[in-house]
């Protein structure tokens, strides 16, 4: 794809996808499991459809989004790959 920077800006991109493990929590009850292994806020307020915020399971910290591929509510959890198998 391409990128666009402004006049005197630069954009760098850099490839992380080994870094990250990721697991996709699908389901009606998503929600509820997520929020016993988090202190981050994850009701539909605080955490819309499409949203993306790094919350905290257990010691890592771990990019999670708010999306389904198959019409429930879900979200998608990007993990740090050395904190995955913990």
């Amino acid at each position: 794809p391409a990128l666009h920077a402004l006049a005197g800006e630069s954009v760098v991109t850099t490839d992380v996808t080994g870094g990250f493990a990721q697991i996709n929590l699908q389901g009606p009850r998503s929600r509820e499991l997520l929020a016993q292994i988090t202190s981050v806020d994850v009701s539909d307020e605080a955490f819309p459809f499409r949203a993306a915020r790094e919350i905290d399971i257990g010691l890592a910290l771990v990019l999670a989004t708010r999306i389904t591929y198959v019409g429930e509510l879900g979200y998608e959890l990007f993990i740090p790959t050395e904190q995955a198998v913990h």
